[in-house]
């Protein structure tokens, strides 16, 4: 239970436990929505278009990285 995260709901007193990489994920994706729609009120279709694809990209970097990542320490 090193790498997790674990939360209690207050009200049916349940542990919900949460693996460290997959919170940062969530942190990281609501963020970037936050991000993008502020920007996109702002800017041009082709730049919305642009912000868009570029946060697709950055997300994808990311779990492929972390996918990467645990499939190697499995093998190590």
């Amino acid at each position: 239970m090193a790498n997790t995260i674990v939360a209690t709901n207050s009200e049916t007193k349940r542990q919900q436990v949460w693996p460290i990489p997959a919170f940062i994920m969530v942190i990281v994706q609501v963020a970037n929505a936050a991000l993008v729609f502020g920007l996109l009120q702002m800017l041009s279709w082709e730049q919305c278009a642009m912000v868009v694809f570029s946060g697709v990209a950055l997300s994808g970097g990311i779990v492929f990285t972390i996918a990467t990542m645990q499939r190697l320490g499995k093998e190590g």
